[in-house]
Parts: C-alpha cells; structure tokens; sequence
C-alpha cells in the first residue's frame, strides 16, 4: 500500500496537463485511447457516446454521491468492459487498486472504487502508451488532459515511489 505525503499531496494540486472545458475536450479527443479517472470524467465521455479504454469510477463527483440516473448512465457506459470492484481509502493507493488499474490499462476495463479513486490517475499516467490520453477532472475548473510519452510514464513512476509504502 502506498500513502500520500504532506508534499506529494501539494505536487499534485497542480494539474498534469492543460485543463479543458467539455466544449473544447471532444474535438481534441475524438479518434484517440482515452483512459477516464473519475466520475464527471467518465460520465462526459459515456453521455457524448464515447467508451473509453479504461475507467476508474466511485459513484460520487466531488464527495457528493451521484443520481441514481447518472449511475446508471454509467453502469451501461461500462458494462462491456467487464468492471471489478476494489476498497481503496482517501489518499492511498492499496495493492488491489493499483494492479486492478494496471490491468485495465494493459487490457481495457473498468475498476469501480470503493473509497477514493482521484490517485488512479498516477497509476494510468505510469502505464499510459505514447500519445494515449489520460483524462481527469480538475475540480472548478475543467478536465485534465495528459498526454501518454516517457516523460510522463518517469514523472509518474516517480512520484509513485515518493509515496510511503506501508
């Protein structure tokens, strides 16, 4: 199991990538591997007709929990990709969420967190191919695009093995 720290937690206030707004996002998106972290994330691709690669969802957007409409909207979005549950607390990454994420990566799929999901984005940005897409959300502020390459699977890794294992 991994844990934040006081300073991995300030790092990664600041976004990965340039922040879109939805109006923006499906243009530049469209035709490329996307992998979506996150509720509002992946319910914006699911409502636009969009299946992503991979998805790691917890039923909630911003600590709030969604409509029982918006769950479903995404339970039908994900329901090919043959979803698997994990626990996982707020500001840790457990084993079960961390290979549950990789292999969705590896193989397309979906991962419903029990807990907190918003560190998954380290683990898809770590495993992400060349110009493969990683998109999250930025709360108040739009959605994060990061581009797959080796600079990132490295900034990722990285911060990763910054985190304390316990």
């Amino acid at each position: 199991m991994l844990k934040l720290t006081p300073a991995i937690r300030k790092l990664l206030k600041k976004p990965f990538g340039k922040i879109y707004s939805s109006d923006e996002l499906l243009g530049v998106i469209r035709g490329k591997i996307v992998y979506a972290i996150g509720d509002s994330t992946l319910l914006f691709l699911v409502e636009n007709g969009m299946v992503p690669k991979a998805a790691v969802y917890d039923f909630h957007c911003m600590r709030a929990e969604l409509s029982e409409a918006e769950k479903q909207k995404i339970r039908n979005g994900v329901s090919s990709m043959h979803p698997v549950s994990v626990r996982n607390p707020a500001g840790e990454i457990t084993d079960d969420m961390k290979d549950s994420v990789e292999r969705a990566v590896r193989n397309s799929g979906a991962v419903f967190v029990d807990g907190e999901e918003d560190l998954a984005a380290l683990i898809a940005m770590k495993d992400a191919g060349d110009g493969e897409l990683v998109l999250y959300g930025q709360p108040g502020k739009g959605v994060v695009l990061v581009e797959g390459s080796k600079q990132m699977r490295e900034k990722a890794a990285d911060i990763l093995s910054r985190m304390r294992k316990e």
